[in-house]
């Protein structure tokens, strides 16, 4: 039996297998609004994958509460600044065009990640695990 495929079948099937494979991208949580301040922070945990989409006027915060002391590295995608803040500041910024921070937490207590958009253009997703 012999399968003749047109290049347009072709091209319509490789853009099915490539959105298949994008759509298995699944975070432990996808940010909820409102969640622009420390206050109103989304939880997440240790190792859990998260996820959300930033626009130029949004800001989005995540809070940790648990097992927070000790060496960490936050490891994200997309174009988005990442901050990561405890009760005493700024711990550490991951800028555009870097996928990883890492630091050594000393201090007990939860730890903000806060995500803002780049300056240079206006909105997307974004993922990150803290580990």
């Amino acid at each position: 039996m012999k399968f003749s495929f047109s290049k347009k079948s072709v091209s319509i099937m490789v853009i099915v297998v490539l959105l298949c494979s994008f759509s298995t991208t699944v975070f432990a949580a996808y940010e909820t609004e409102s969640n622009n301040s420390k206050a109103s922070a989304n939880a997440t945990t240790i190792s859990a994958s998260n996820g959300g989409f930033i626009d130029s006027t949004d800001v989005d915060y995540w809070v940790i509460t648990s097992d927070t002391y000790g060496s960490r590295t936050l490891q994200a995608s997309g174009n988005v600044v990442i901050t990561v803040e405890d009760q005493y500041g700024v711990i550490g910024t991951k800028p555009l065009n870097s996928t990883t921070l890492s630091w050594s937490q000393t201090n007990s207590g939860p730890i903000y990640i806060k995500v803002s958009p780049p300056i240079q253009s206006g909105n997307g997703y974004y993922g990150f695990t803290l580990y």
